[in-house]
């Protein structure tokens, strides 16, 4: 049992020192790493922006570093962003492996989680052709109105009420909903009673929002080595919550019609009703939703 262990930490080690010198191999320079954490620590103590400036000041506008496991290269000079995302867009066109995006956006299906292909191309024709059109924006302008009018009532009641106004919640229960009427027809905050529904899609954003903030081991990793990870279990336990509050939420679509399309409606007919375009609208809601979640108290 011990030569059995002892053999399997020298394969490891091995293996690992094998790693090392394929990921140093024609890379720029950059400060040298440590094993499994690469070079997190040196980003650790100060905002990211700052850490990165003083390494850029040392080891010139392109370095390399390690993010755990995963080989990463900064770009710190302006000409080389420029020539990055022009001259070599599309090599750089895809997306890191995000597990939150793995397991909470469809597996990278939706628009800015999906890796450069057919499906992206479909969602930024989606997006230019049908859904951030100035004729569409247009549409929505009575919701803005309304909700930007609930807003006001509300502080003029607060005010004759004598009580303090919270301005952060009534700009992001403002924003909330304008958000959610466009993208689903749907209302969930602002009024005195609100219910249970909403209240169980306010508990399901705020989980998301923390895993999508929280580190997680599987980004820092080869995907060899994903299955250390301890939180993939909660992942997929809020994912079938998720995924069971949307699909309620895309039947009923199914089930009735109007005649002001919500983006919702828009999408099931760009992608199809079928699961696999049920799949993708799903994720694209998800991904419209992220910068409002957790916004609601």
């Amino acid at each position: 049992m011990d030569l059995a262990l002892a053999v399997s930490f020298l394969i490891f080690i091995a293996l690992l020192i094998l790693w090392f010198l394929k990921a140093g191999s024609n890379l720029p320079p950059g400060p040298w790493g440590l094993p499994l954490i690469g070079h997190l620590h040196l980003l650790a103590g100060m905002p990211p922006h700052r850490a990165l400036q003083r390494i850029a000041n040392k080891y010139g506008p392109i370095t390399s570093l390690r993010l755990g496991m995963i080989p990463t290269v900064v770009i710190s000079s302006q000409e080389l962003a420029k020539e990055v995302f022009t001259a070599h867009d599309l090599n750089f066109a895809s997306r890191p492996y995000l597990a939150f995006w793995k397991h909470l956006i469809y597996n990278f299906s939706g628009g800015s989680s999906s890796p450069y292909g057919e499906l992206w191309r479909n969602t930024r024709k989606l997006c230019t052709m049908e859904l951030f059109t100035a004729k569409c924006i247009d549409s929505f302008s009575w919701v803005r109105r309304d909700e930007l009018s609930r807003a006001l009532e509300g502080i003029l009641k607060a005010h004759g009420d004598g009580k303090p106004v919270e301005v952060r919640k009534v700009a992001s229960v403002f924003s909330f909903n304008v958000t959610s009427r466009i993208l689903m027809g749907k209302r969930y905050f602002g009024d005195e009673n609100v219910d249970a529904h909403a209240m169980e899609f306010k508990e399901l954003n705020d989980n998301v929002l923390e895993l999508a903030i929280n580190p997680c081991v599987s980004n820092l990793v080869p995907w060899y080595l994903r299955w250390l990870d301890w939180q993939i279990p909660r992942y997929k336990r809020i994912h079938a919550k998720q995924d069971e509050f949307l699909q309620k939420i895309v039947e009923e679509h199914k089930e009735r019609t109007r005649e002001c399309k919500d983006f919702l409606d828009i999408m099931l007919d760009f992608f199809g009703a079928g699961t696999q375009g049920e799949t993708y609208v799903k994720a694209n809601l998800m991904v419209s939703f992220l910068q409002n979640f957790s916004l609601i108290d």
